[in-house]
């Protein structure tokens, strides 16, 4: 659904999945990037963060993080996400 560039319905299908498992990282990325996609910026950046909580290690989340907070306007904590990235995280991991 994110590939076909289905938003909405990649949201609903990722919350059913959170559903069932609360802490299924790869539905909480989905569900982040869908919502960052969407514009509804500010809950994914909520979902990042429970995701990162899970994964503190993984770049391509951090990325995800910092671009958001860019989006709101939280420049400081953006460049901290993105500081994250540039001194040792590996992506994907």
């Amino acid at each position: 659904l994110l590939e076909a560039e289905r938003y909405p319905e990649a949201v609903e299908a990722y919350r059913g999945a959170l559903m069932h498992d609360s802490g299924h990282f790869p539905s909480l990325c989905n569900l982040g990037i869908a919502l960052a996609e969407m514009d509804v910026t500010s809950e994914a950046i909520e979902v990042y963060r429970t995701a990162l909580r899970i994964r503190p290690d993984h770049a391509n989340l951090h990325s995800n993080l910092g671009r958001a907070l860019a989006r709101e306007g939280r420049i400081p904590e953006a460049i901290a996400e993105f500081w994250r990235v540039r001194t040792g995280l590996r992506a994907g991991r």
